[in-house]
């Protein structure tokens, strides 16, 4: 009974970055442990000095390797989403499922879906699941720059180009959810941080390909459906090839990648702002010495208010997590706990925020 029972008078703008597979093996490998935390030290530095207040901890996924929709279905749902044919299930019935989209959206919040990735293409069409009221699909960023990685748009560009052109003009209250690609496996091209978004979707001469460009995304179709037939003889990342310390060393630049870009939009951003930093699921392939599921997030506002909830929930201080840091909750978590947290700083007089649901809630009996 969100939606009806827990309404809000102060509407701070809430932000959920999604990092792809960024997992705690970062603070827990021996040959990046030493290395990130000196990166998160950085990166805190960098927020403290524009305003910011940080807490981190871990959060397990209900997944690990992949199947981004299903980590991103429970910490939207709160319902623990491990299996495609639950996540079905929820999405067919969505618009009885309580979720943090439609909570924020009946608080008055303009919601807001960047997802760069996403095109339509034959025997898939473009799906806005959770309803949300502005979707910002690869084609709808105009990119004309050359294809990196997996992602194909770099996320700097996908960022920029989205504040500049339609979240900067949203009125009111805004949430949202920007589902980042660029750290995405095989991590075989690391985009670079550049000075101007713009520069990034010039086009580059003949080698340039547009994303209205076929060939090169039918080929690709085709290699990953003969990997899924031939799935039960071949490993499930094949297409990754060998996997070495040179791997390794390319998935942590390229989630270094990812927090400098969020990190140098948040240090030119106004207003007042909740922002959650985090990983979606551990890597594949790489994560295999870290056997856990859980992913570092990090939240930071500007007023230390907003992370009261946060703090109490187990949450410390700063960027850095302790290879041994427990685990704090659970994705399915989440839901609850924004909501209490938002209700707690910014809810009607009087009103006791909602029970915290570190588990989240079941399905069935």
């Amino acid at each position: 009974h969100y939606d009806r029972d827990y309404g809000l008078v102060r509407k701070p703008n809430v932000s959920l970055y999604l990092v792809e597979s960024y997992g705690r093996i970062l603070f827990s490998h021996p040959d990046t442990i030493e290395h990130w935390q000196q990166r998160m030290a950085h990166y805190e530095g960098r927020l403290r000095a524009a305003g910011w207040h940080v807490v981190s901890g871990f959060s397990e996924a209900p997944v690990s390797g992949g199947g981004s929709w299903m980590a991103e279905a429970t910490l939207l749902t709160g319902i623990r989403v491990s299996f495609e044919a639950v996540f079905q299930r929820i999405i067919d019935d969505i618009a009885n499922t309580p979720n943090l989209v439609r909570y924020l959206s009946a608080q008055g919040y303009h919601t807001a879906l960047l997802a760069p990735k996403d095109r339509a293409r034959p025997g898939i069409t473009l799906e806005n699941r959770y309803d949300y009221d502005t979707t910002i699909f690869a084609l709808d960023l105009h990119y004309e720059g050359p294809p990196i990685g997996w992602g194909i748009i770099p996320d700097q560009y996908s960022l920029g180009y989205a504040h500049e052109h339609v979240l900067s003009k949203v009125e009111g209250p805004l949430f949202v959810n920007f589902h980042m690609v660029s750290s995405h496996a095989p991590w075989s091209m690391i985009p670079r941080m550049v000075e101007d978004w713009r520069t990034l979707g010039q086009v580059e001469g003949e080698a340039t390909e547009h994303l209205d460009d076929e060939p090169q995304e039918n080929l690709l179709e085709i290699r990953d459906r003969l990997l899924h037939y031939r799935r039960r003889k071949a490993p499930r990342y094949a297409y990754m090839g060998e996997v070495d310390g040179l791997r390794l060393e390319s998935y942590t630049e390229a989630v270094d990648y990812d927090l400098d870009v969020l990190v140098s939009h948040l240090e030119a951003l106004d207003g007042d702002n909740l922002v959650i930093i985090m990983g979606d699921h551990q890597p594949p392939l790489v994560s295999d010495a870290d056997e856990t599921y859980d992913v570092p997030m990090h939240v930071m506002a500007r007023d230390p208010a907003l992370l009261v909830e946060f703090r109490e929930a187990g949450f410390t201080d700063g960027m850095v997590l302790s290879r041994e840091g427990y685990t704090v909750l659970d994705h399915e978590g989440l839901f609850s706990l924004l909501v209490r947290d938002l209700v707690r700083c910014c809810g009607e007089p009087g009103v006791e925020p909602p029970e915290l649901l570190r588990s989240g809630v079941r399905l069935g009996k």
